[in-house]
Formats: structure tokens, sequence, C-alpha cells
């Protein structure tokens, strides 16, 4: 059966036909996960009409926000980017008025985000400069300011914290990306089966948010991600091992990646993913 009713608030029911209600478009969107909503009334008068864009993450967008940035025209971002895969994720598209600056100390992720940038033709709008971002104030001040998943460069996430406020404008939005725990480990022998030193090396989610507070800053929102996107996350670096094991059977540090792919797993499932959390926190100064 292909036909069913959908309710909305409850208090109000429509049928709905998977056949006939729902077109498949073939043409060029900015983007390929997308769907358009429109609503209309008893006399077939549209009332409402979008179209959302699943982007990846769990973020959802519209279309004029994927085309233009929902950030103010003439935004610059400034990132300190810690892989490829999120460097090319402040690369902003073709529609876009953002400008921005990003800094690795990975010579070949920067050069693999100035080719996404070569490609999408906006390399007159951002700069990704390979150096150290320890201790990296930029010359001019910026609408946002992210660090995803290197707050250790400036002794974690207070640190950051301090470092990227010298770069942002009053108001701006901070980026933080830092692990916290699920549950406290009960000793640290079991943090360091987490593949930590201790219990201290992280807070938990209730501590790290009290702490951006005490910080001065306001937690403005924040993507936590759930266990099944821990494991993606951890089980791609699983094959990718192998992989390189399988293609370099002699080289100097075999034996170490092999170490890892022995225990990687089995910590994982044991201890990492019960005890390890992981949020982008959006800050904005008091």
């Amino acid at each position: 059966m292909v036909e069913v009713i959908l309710s909305f608030d409850i208090c109000h029911e429509i049928n709905f036909n998977y056949k006939t209600d729902i077109i498949f478009h073939e043409e060029n969107p900015p983007h390929e996960n997308g769907m358009t909503i429109a609503a209309f009334d008893t006399k077939s008068n549209q009332t409402g009409f979008e179209t959302y864009y699943s982007i990846g993450g769990g973020f959802i967008t519209t279309a004029h926000e994927l085309r233009h940035g929902n950030i103010t025209h003439g935004s610059r971002i400034h990132a300190f980017l810690t892989s490829a895969a999120r460097a090319r994720c402040f690369v902003p598209g073709p529609g876009s008025h953002l400008h921005g600056i990003g800094i690795d100390m990975n010579k070949l992720f920067s050069e693999q985000t100035r080719r996404r940038a070569e490609e999408l033709a906006i390399s007159n709008r951002v700069q990704f400069i390979h150096n150290d971002a320890a201790g990296y104030v930029a010359e001019e001040k910026y609408d946002v300011a992210a660090c995803v998943g290197a707050t250790w460069i400036a002794g974690r996430f207070a640190g950051m914290v301090e470092l990227l406020g010298q770069s942002l404008k009053p108001g701006g939005i901070m980026l933080i990306g830092e692990p916290y725990w699920r549950q406290l480990p009960a000793t640290d022998e079991i943090a360091q089966a987490c593949g930590v030193s201790s219990r201290a090396d992280f807070l938990t989610l209730p501590g790290l948010v009290g702490a951006l507070d005490g910080l001065g800053y306001d937690v403005v929102e924040m993507v936590l991600a759930d266990q099944e996107g821990w494991d993606r996350n951890e089980v791609a670096k699983w094959l990718t091992m192998r992989r390189w094991l399988q293609a370099n059977p002699d080289d100097d540090f075999t034996a170490e990646v092999r170490a890892e792919l022995n225990i990687s797993p089995k910590r994982h499932v044991t201890y990492a993913r019960e005890y390890f959390g992981w949020g982008v926190f959006a800050l904005i100064a008091r």
C-alpha cells in the first residue's frame, strides 16, 4: 500500500501517495541530496515553498543559504584546519560571499584544499597557509573563527578560546570542536584503556559547557556526535591502516601501524565507544 495519512501537529491530516506526490527532478542542483516542499490549500493555491538540502553531519540548509551562505554578506572565516576533509568543509561554495583563511601544518592537506578552491574558482576569496597555527593571530578581525579537532595546540579548549578570540570581531561566532566524557571513567586505568593519559584529560559534557560559560562565552549552538557517528569516524581508520599495510609491507612504520590496527577495534568497542563523546560548540563572547 503506497497511500498513507500524514499528520501535522496532530490537528491536521492529509492523504499522501508515494507514487504521485513525490516527483524526482533530473537537473543540476547545488547539492545532490535535496528536497523541495510545496504546500497547497484546498483550492490548489500554493501557500508555501522551500527547498532543503542535507549537507552531511546532521546539517540541513535551505537553497538560499547553500548558494549564498547563511553568514552575512562579506563575512570572513578564520579556521585552524586539522584534516583535508575538515579543510574542504571551510571552502565556501561558488555562489557564496564568504572570504576565509586557513592554517595547517600538513602541507598535503593544505595543497588538497587549495586545489579544491581552484576547482571552484574561488581562489581569490580563500587563503590556505602552511604553518603552525599555535599562537597564530590574524592580521584582521573575522566574523567566524574556528578550531575543529585541534585545541590541543593551544593547551586544550581554554587556551584555544583565548587564541581565537584575538582574531574575532566583537559579536563574532567562535566554533570549537572538543571531546568530552560521555560517562566519567571510574579510574585512570579505564581512561588509559580509552587511549588517553587520565580522567583529567577531558570534562563531562555539563562540565565542558560550564567551563565555556566560565570563559565569558555564551554557548549558542552545538552539534554532538552520536555513537554511530563516532563509529564511522573510527572504523574508517581501520580500513585505511589495513590498506596501508598491504601497500607498505617493508616500511619503517609497519610494525607500529600493525600494532595499532590489532588493538584499535577492541579498544573502541570495549572502552572508547562508551566513554568518548565529541561535539562542535558555537560561542559568542558576552
